[in-house]
């Protein structure tokens, strides 16, 4: 359904293969870039490491992944240099490891399906 108030570009188009969800919903004052493609490649695993936090994992379209705790964010060589430096080998340095690896390996397995 688009609202009576809605107003489409003229030159605005939608890919044959786009697809909304059936929940979704733009915001009033919503507006995606011409070359701006969203993808659900997100994933939150928690609570991990020593503030007992949660790990963000992301995929870029570029099919980078990047990992997000606290005010840290850097791609998985970075934070591993980080986590390392500041845990080493502890509890909390070998779960920081672990999960980095698992988020990993999930979002490049979907990267297979969805790309």
């Amino acid at each position: 359904m688009i609202h009576p108030t809605a107003t489409i570009h003229s030159t605005a188009s939608v890919g044959e293969w786009a697809r909304v969800g059936e929940w979704a919903r733009v915001g009033e004052w919503a507006r995606v870039g011409e070359w701006a493609s969203v993808e659900a490649n997100v994933l939150v695993l928690g609570p991990v490491g020593s503030r007992n936090s949660y790990l963000s994992a992301y995929r870029t379209m570029d099919r980078r992944v990047w990992f997000a705790t606290g005010c840290c964010v850097a791609e998985e060589s970075e934070f591993l240099v980080r986590v390392t430096t500041a845990h080493g080998d502890t509890l909390h340095g070998r779960q920081y490891r672990a999960a980095i690896a698992g988020l990993q390996a999930m979002l490049l397995a979907r990267a297979e399906v969805t790309v």
